[in-house]
């Protein structure tokens, strides 16, 4: 199971930007409260998923951030960056929990379009800065079918992390899938062979130890005017076979 949910925080924040005129920069400050949260329900078959250990605590974050749209860059690429630093103070009645931290975050995409085929690259890195014990609510996750396919939901955590795609689509002949009064859709697909790699370092205590680079490879297929992905992956170090189907990334923001 993916718990999407796997702690609670409730929070009060204001937030701002500017207008979207190249790079857009923009705040957010919160006042937060966490609790851990458990697992009530009982599967049919299995067990399901244990929420992460998170820490009851209060507290209060400035997060700075700087947005740019995709657009054309150097050599015909196309790039769409985000940045942002979190300041982040925490309190709580366990002493261990309380602290300060730095929790800077990147991702951005680069494309390149040939033809009808097009190179991408995706890119997520984040870090925590802090002398302190941190909480496992704010350490750094990554592994599933967005940022390491072939490998669990969230298999890694540690302090920092960071995961590299490279995908190349291309159009390949399938077949017509009628819509009704709608028409059809065209007798093509996206095919989009893909490598990911994701380096964890520092790995946490709840979790089985990982470090370093775990890299994995699949095959991605966007149908259905490349609204539907469906892939398969194979993590290469200590990881499986993977299947996943969502909708293509895209068409994220209009969800």
């Amino acid at each position: 199971m993916i718990t999407t949910d796997t702690y609670d925080a409730r929070a009060v924040s204001l937030s701002g930007s500017l207008a979207r005129l190249g790079w857009r920069p923009s705040f957010d400050v919160a006042y937060e409260q966490h609790e851990p949260l458990s697992v009530h329900a009982r599967p049919a078959n299995g067990s399901f998923e244990p929420t992460i250990p998170a820490l009851g605590l209060h507290e209060t974050r400035l997060t700075l951030g700087l947005d740019r749209s995709t657009s054309l860059t150097f050599g015909g690429f196309e790039l769409g960056t985000h940045l942002s630093v979190s300041g982040i103070r925490r309190t709580s009645s366990v002493a261990l929990a309380s602290g300060d931290l730095l929790r800077p975050s990147l991702s951005f995409d680069l494309q390149k379009p040939f033809g009808s085929s097009r190179l991408l690259f995706h890119t997520v890195a984040a870090g925590v800065f802090s002398g302190d014990t941190l909480p496992a609510q704010h350490l750094v996750y990554l592994g599933g079918p967005t940022t390491g396919p072939g490998y669990d939901f969230h298999e890694f955590v540690g302090r920092a992390g960071a995961s590299q795609r490279v995908e190349y689509r291309f159009l390949a002949p399938f077949v017509p899938i009628p819509l009704g009064r709608f028409g059809s859709v065209p007798g093509t697909i996206t095919l989009a062979p893909f490598a990911t790699a994701v380096w964890i370092d520092r790995s946490a205590g709840f979790k089985t130890a990982r470090r370093g680079w775990y890299p994995s490879i699949g095959l991605g297929a966007l149908t259905i005017f490349d609204v539907l992905r469906l892939d398969v992956a194979r993590g290469l170090r200590d990881g499986r076979w993977t299947f996943s189907a969502d909708i293509g990334r895209d068409f994220w923001s209009v969800l």
